[in-house]
């Protein structure tokens, strides 16, 4: 299977969890001039905040393994 279509089988079923469990809860991330953000700012937002907390984490892992 390619990963296109595993990625958009992932998002599919995540979606439709979080439907399941909190159908009212789909909010996008609010801008700074009182509007809602697009699906594409969101993502991108998402995307750079995982990559900040993958960075700090492998920075950590970096010091953890030279010591050993």
């Amino acid at each position: 299977m390619s990963l296109g279509k595993k990625l958009f089988q992932e998002v599919t079923t995540a979606l439709m969890e979080m439907n399941e469990y909190n159908p009212s809860g789909m909010y996008v991330i609010p801008d700074k001039d009182d509007r809602r953000a697009t699906l594409k700012e969101g993502v991108l937002n998402l995307m750079n905040q995982w990559s900040l907390v993958k960075n700090q984490w492998s920075k950590v892992y970096e010091i953890s393994s030279s010591q050993a």
